[in-house]
């Protein structure tokens, strides 16, 4: 079905390990973000008037400084891209395939905290997970961002 070369399974494997790294990175950024904006604060109000939540607004945050690392550990490591002149090129076209990759991950995060059909099936969940739905959105969304990612790195990027 796929005839994969052992350098294309090599910096598959080499790109899940950073993201694996990166993911960590965004969770713990996300959940510090999360921990800190407290209810009806002037921040939390702020967020409020952009239409989001503390949970897809910290998404955005965490999200875009994990990208920023995943540039450059991508870059040396999984594509090994070390021509500079490419490199600037590259980092305007990695942004590109990040805000892609942001966009799909806010809007899910924005989905699975705020509808209320969801919300409700949530709650229907043993209490340990139903307590911490927000979480477990987050990590079903990463998965997603991880593959369109992946795919448009290697083919728009590097």
């Amino acid at each position: 079905m796929f005839n994969l070369s052992i350098l294309e399974i090599q910096r598959i494997l080499t790109f899940g390990t950073i993201g694996v790294f990166n993911t960590l990175f965004d969770l713990a950024i996300w959940h510090s973000l999360v921990k800190y904006i407290k209810p009806d604060s002037s921040l939390e109000k702020f967020i409020f008037k952009l239409k989001l939540n503390k949970y897809s607004f910290s998404q955005g945050i965490a999200f875009v400084l994990s990208n920023i690392g995943s540039y450059f550990l991508n870059q040396t490591f999984t594509f090994s891209d070390s021509n500079t002149s490419a490199s600037t090129r590259s980092f305007g076209v990695f942004f590109l395939v990040s805000f892609f990759s942001l966009s799909v991950s806010v809007l899910m995060m924005d989905i699975l905290t705020k509808n209320a059909r969801i919300l409700a099936l949530s709650q229907k969940l043993p209490k340990p997970l139903a307590s911490r739905w927000a979480l477990i959105a987050k990590l079903m969304v990463a998965p997603i961002t991880l593959t369109t990612n992946f795919i448009g790195y290697r083919y728009f990027v590097f």
